[in-house]
């Protein structure tokens, strides 16, 4: 027969299973998302930039000077603002479970 105290260490011990399962299903939903945009992103590159004829060119990087330097600016852009949200959303996460960490001791 088990003890209160023996009891109420292994509550703690599958709350902490628990939180550890939480945490890594968590982790693996950013892995996909991080996997999916990164396709997205390739997608855009690979059709903004197929009927241009700058693919191939030895002098691609002159390529950013021509009228055909939308797609570019665009995926630039887009990576920009997706690497920025990306951040700010982990950091926040990263807080709210310090947060959580200090209030459970």
């Amino acid at each position: 027969m088990m003890t209160n105290e023996e009891r109420i260490r292994e509550v703690h011990r599958r709350m902490a299973v628990l939180k550890r399962k939480r945490e890594l299903t968590r982790l693996r939903a950013w892995g996909g998302v991080t996997v999916l945009l990164f396709a997205c992103l390739m997608a855009v590159t690979v059709f903004s930039f197929h009927g241009h004829g700058l693919i191939g060119n030895s002098a691609s990087g002159a390529s950013l000077l021509s009228d055909a330097a939308g797609g570019y600016v665009l995926v630039g852009v887009l990576a920009f603002m997706l690497g920025v949200t990306v951040t700010v959303i982990l950091i926040r996460s990263r807080d709210r479970q310090k947060k959580a960490e200090r209030k459970q001791t």
